[in-house]
């Protein structure tokens, strides 16, 4: 289990933004009282590797330096972790039991919690039984306890009337005393956005409005209150306005607790039920009348949950550009699938204005001119190595990238000579890559269950980006990559 230096020894430092109070927890401190433990650990010729992590919680195990240690543990290249407290390492106790009493024993890696009075060395195969995990469970409940308070804190500020959120929605603005109150010009806009709604008007067509009105979008509106110098694009769209049309707050009501966190230390949100939502009549002036919402309400098309697009499922992701303005081109499924500029949506007298092109017959031409490019690199290249021998150098080049990283953490390698270094596995990984998609494109293009994934595999690996032009002209810029050295 032993580096090729010796005996490893990791030391594991922790701060949360809770903790940057508190000097005994410092960073400084935290150095300085592992420091001098090991120093008294008494063991000659061993590696110190420092792992730290400032500013994340201790509910959850993901934190990059953690993650970065325990990765070396997996692999062999630790002896020793050593710990301020408990707490550094975890405030979770099922996942703190689970890698002090199961993955360092198998492991042979000894924890020390310094603070705690904890060495698994001095308990042998045992794993400091009730005293152990009694910590554990305190520390995990004042976690808990914590963000109860927190939680109802923050509760306790909405039901008072104290928007708590960073900003106020589109057409208000916070005055001094952090109340909404209206923005004329904005106000204005969501106005006008309701009167055309009541009238009968879709969303299509408040959008089209808008746009022809060069009405600023509501995040430009905000960036020009800002003195950002930006050009405004007036890319309204029908989702917008359907969320605004939606939007109780403009009655004057605020409504907040519309979704809670996941739970303790998990990342991502939830919706909650209304009934839990923490609703305050009056709480500011009124841009529609709440007779005049709910009526709108009734008229609106009923919310239907669509299912989540998979984002990685068209084959030219990331790949089209308009060539006359040189923005991305936007992906639709709609009744047919399609690519759309949206960039000129408000210039009528723009060569790519309302330009459209499906994308069967994109996908059909990129790819008849994509296999005779590979036809020909491959006829004319006959040297190259199989595929097996392909996927064999990229095992042995992520191994050495593994190999590298490690001799960068244990000091043998300085920052400037493993840049170089990884960038020169990088680039031939880049071409192996490049081969490998080449000689599945000119193998397989006649299996039906191949194809798809295969001509994928090709896009990404040989195509920069693809401009294309109304007039069905296409300009494919090819990954630049030299073979000329390749073994």
């Amino acid at each position: 289990m032993s580096d090729k230096n010796g005996f490893v020894i990791a030391k594991y430092i922790r701060l949360s933004i809770d903790d940057a109070v508190s000097k005994s927890t410092s960073i400084t401190q935290q150095h300085l009282l592992l420091d001098k433990h090991i120093a008294q650990m008494g063991i000659d010729g061993a590696s110190v590797l420092e792992f730290v992590d400032n500013g994340y919680t201790g509910t959850n195990m993901s934190r990059p330096a953690l993650q970065e240690m325990l990765a070396l543990a997996r692999s062999g290249r630790v002896n020793c972790i050593v710990v301020k407290d408990f707490t550094r390492f975890s405030r979770n106790a099922l996942e703190s039991g689970y890698y002090i009493e199961q993955l360092f024993p198998l492991y042979q890696i000894r924890f020390i919690s310094v603070g705690d009075g904890f060495d698994s060395h001095a308990y042998k195969n045992d794993t400091g039984g009730m005293d152990v995990a009694f910590r554990f469970i305190l520390s995990e409940y004042y976690s808990q306890d914590l963000s109860k308070k927190v939680k109802s804190s923050m509760a306790l500020k909405m039901k008072n009337g104290e928007n708590i959120v960073a900003n106020p929605i589109y057409g208000y603005r916070k005055n001094k005393q952090g109340k909404w109150e209206l923005e004329q010009a904005s106000a204005a806009v969501v106005r006008e956005m309701f009167e055309l709604a009541l009238q009968g008007m879709t969303t299509a067509q408040i959008k089209s409005r808008f746009i022809e009105a060069r009405h600023p979008t509501p995040k430009e509106h905000v960036d020009m209150q800002r003195k950002k110098d930006i050009e405004p694009k007036y890319m309204w769209t029908t989702n917008m306005i359907r969320h605004m049309l939606r939007n109780e707050q403009y009655t004057g009501s605020y409504v907040s607790g519309k979704q809670r966190q996941k739970g303790i230390g998990l990342r991502g949100k939830l919706r909650t039920d209304k009934s839990e939502w923490i609703v305050i009549e009056d709480s500011h002036p009124p841009i529609v009348s709440k007779e005049d919402f709910e009526r709108l309400q009734s008229m609106l098309p009923k919310k239907i949950r669509r299912q989540k697009p998979i984002v990685n499922s068209y084959l030219l992701r990331g790949k089209l550009k308009c060539g006359v303005c040189g923005y991305a081109l936007a992906y639709g499924q709609g009744k047919v699938a399609a690519f759309r500029c949206y960039h000129n949506a408000s210039n009528t007298t723009a060569k790519c204005y309302r330009f459209k092109l499906a994308e069967t017959e994109l996908n059909e031409a990129i790819m008849a001119i994509v296999g005779v490019h590979a036809k020909v690199f491959l006829n004319n290249k006959p040297k190259f190595p199989g595929e097996a021998e392909l996927k064999k150098q990229i095992e042995q080049l992520m191994e050495q990238k593994r190999c590298l990283y490690e001799d960068l953490i244990i000091g043998q390698l300085d920052g400037g000579t493993y840049q170089t270094k990884k960038a020169n596995y990088d680039a031939q990984l880049k071409k192996i890559d490049m081969l490998l998609a080449l000689q599945k494109q000119n193998n397989h293009a006649e299996a039906d269950n191949d194809t798809v994934k295969t001509q994928k595999e090709l896009v990404q690996a040989i195509i920069d980006k693809i401009e294309v032009y109304p007039d069905d002209k296409l300009h494919i810029h090819f990954k630049n990559i030299d073979f000329t050295d390749f073994r």
